[in-house]
């Protein structure tokens, strides 16, 4: 009863038992941003909100030119950067 008086109030006319199911829209679905956290020594660092087909390339440098990262690894070399994607960098100075 609550489910067809909501249903009129929306302005339908029919019955809400003569209506047909939503269609899915999988394109709606897919996510076109992630948070990748960044990582030093295995601590989390900073957090990056990127596109989710970033190239490793894209990445690095992303990652290396972040306010918090450079505070981190100034005047250090970084030894290793290992990329996980869609989730993780970590950084190895």
């Amino acid at each position: 009863f609550l489910a067809e008086e909501c249903w009129s109030l929306l302005g339908n006319q029919d019955s809400i038992f003569n209506a047909s199911w939503p269609v899915l829209d999988e394109s709606k679905m897919q996510k076109q941003e992630v948070e990748v956290v960044v990582q030093i020594k295995g601590k989390v660092r900073a957090k990056l909100q990127v596109d989710v087909n970033i190239s490793q390339d894209e990445i690095k440098e992303l990652a290396l030119n972040h306010p918090e990262v450079q505070k981190w690894i100034d005047g250090q070399e970084v030894k290793k950067f290992i990329y996980v994607p869609q989730k993780l960098v970590s950084i190895v100075t």
